[in-house]
């Protein structure tokens, strides 16, 4: 999955990560990116990295609507 666009909102939003969604660039390169440099509370080390990425990678293969709050990294 590839972006095909990102708006100045998303940056605001994902600091961290929100430069990176640039149309083309690859979903699972910006979660992981985000993961790697703390943008997500609680995700930490290689496995945990490895973990987040796949769970929001399935999510959206199928379709997987999600409903609620998502704590982000203070900055």
């Amino acid at each position: 999955m590839r972006f095909v666009v990102a708006n100045s909102r998303m940056r605001e939003l994902y600091p961290v990560s929100g430069q990176r969604a640039q149309p083309g660039a690859r979903l699972e390169d910006v979660l992981r990116y985000a993961a790697e440099h703390g943008e997500y509370p609680g995700v930490e080390g290689p496995e945990s990295v490895d973990a987040y990425v796949r769970l929001w990678m399935s999510c959206f293969a199928n379709g997987q609507a999600f409903f609620g709050e998502a704590e982000l990294a203070n900055d």
